[in-house]
């Protein structure tokens, strides 16, 4: 079955397929996936935001493109309901890994992968990428 965004389920892991055949524990399975679904598309619109200001402000002085983007990071705390630190980095580690991870963006988009995941990733490969 695929999702509006053309994504497969994610398959079942193995740790847990032996209980798929309880109707409730499926259901709850398949509800932890499009929660993470949900997740994803929240964290896809508030990059997006954040984006979007930046563009709008790209001309513009430096301390100027600064506040906006210390702006854009404190609605997605608000939004997020988290730390401004907190909202930042799982922002900057989404960013990272869209651009760097394609297919690991893709599983998160997927609900393969939760937002805790996609961070550690994030944290743990950035110095990989960046060596010579």
């Amino acid at each position: 079955m695929k999702d509006d965004q053309q994504f497969p389920r994610p398959e079942v892991p193995e740790r847990v397929a032996h209980l798929m055949h309880e109707p409730a524990l499926a259901a709850a399975h398949h509800h932890t996936i499009n929660i993470r679904r949900e997740t994803a598309r929240q964290i896809i619109r508030l990059l997006d935001y954040r984006e979007d200001r930046q563009r709008e402000v790209a001309r513009d002085h430096i301390h100027y493109r600064r506040a906006t983007a210390h702006e854009a990071n404190r609605h997605a705390a608000l939004l997020l309901e988290t730390t401004e630190q907190t909202a930042t980095a799982i922002l900057n580690s989404a960013e990272y890994v869209r651009e760097h991870l394609p297919k690991f963006w893709k599983a998160f988009r997927a609900g393969a992968i939760d937002l805790a995941k996609l961070r550690k990733t994030a944290v743990e490969t950035t110095p990989l990428i960046h060596r010579e």
